[in-house]
């Protein structure tokens, strides 16, 4: 639990203040033990703060909350009202059904479906980006991708990994918009992505989250995949796989471009296995 980082200056004179109390008193050897209870009452102090201005219970924990600071909450509030995080409260009450049919056999018509999250856990974390790329005979056709406004702030280090900052989707519409339009967008299509248990949970997580009916879908992972099909690669991150299929004038880590390599990676992996039979 760390809520908001201590300056440096501020632990200088705390550090000094709790030093001359401790030696002034003959209580020398508790100085360690003082200073983290101090530090410790901070940041409860903070997250109360924080639960305050988002009408939290104070005890309450968020997800990455060590990324919120008063100057990044109220930019994701442009749009949306948010009077308690409904993440985390739909969340506790949802049980969530995580199975989708892995398809064993190849197919020539799919959708391929990436997303960028707030982080890895599609019970706690939120949408940021979805794209989808629909091909038919193994040739793209269509495409659909968007920012998602996720309600919270993007963690810093998420908008390190792909680039997503807070005020990219602070005019986008929310997951609960976003989502018919991708599940009609999608259609029947055999899913393609890569690391596809990721993909899959988040969709299916929203989608009960915001009471859209469960559907099995059918997905196929690239991961896998490309394991059987490609053996000269230090890896099988799709970053490391674009280079092989010379695809390094796109993007990673972005939703449309991460589409478009598990997409020739796909193909690949396709002519390959017909290859092998």
């Amino acid at each position: 639990m760390y809520v908001g980082k201590v300056k440096w200056y501020e632990s200088f004179w705390l550090i000094l203040t709790c030093f001359i109390l401790a030696s002034l008193t003959g209580y020398l050897s508790l100085f360690p033990a003082l200073i983290f209870c101090i530090l410790r009452i901070r940041k409860e102090i903070k997250r109360m703060i924080i639960n305050k201005k988002n009408n939290l219970p104070l005890n309450h924990k968020l997800p990455y909350e060590e990324q919120i600071s008063q100057k990044e909450e109220p930019i994701l509030q442009k749009n949306v009202e948010i009077s308690k995080s409904p993440k985390i409260v739909e969340q506790n009450s949802v049980d969530i059904n995580y199975e989708y049919t892995k398809a064993r056999k190849l197919v020539k018509d799919y959708t391929v479906l990436d997303f960028e999250t707030t982080g890895l856990s599609a019970e706690n974390d939120s949408i940021i980006q979805v794209a989808a790329v629909r091909y038919r005979d193994l040739e793209k056709t269509d495409e659909f991708v968007t920012f998602v406004n996720p309600l919270i702030p993007i963690p810093d280090f998420i908008t390190k990994i792909n680039g997503i900052k807070n005020v990219d989707v602070i005019d986008s519409p929310t997951i609960e918009k976003v989502l018919p339009k991708l599940i009609n967008f999608i259609g029947d299509d055999v899913i393609i992505a890569h690391n596809a248990t990721f993909d899959m949970k988040f969709l299916l997580a929203q989608m009960q989250i915001n009471h859209i009916e469960y559907r099995k879908f059918r997905a196929i992972d690239t991961l896998p995949l490309s394991r059987r099909h490609i053996d000269f690669t230090k890896n099988h991150k799709l970053e490391t796989l674009k280079s092989f299929l010379k695809l390094n004038h796109l993007s990673s880590h972005e939703a449309l471009h991460d589409c478009y390599v598990a997409g020739e990676l796909y193909k690949y992996c396709y002519e390959e296995s017909l290859v092998e039979n």
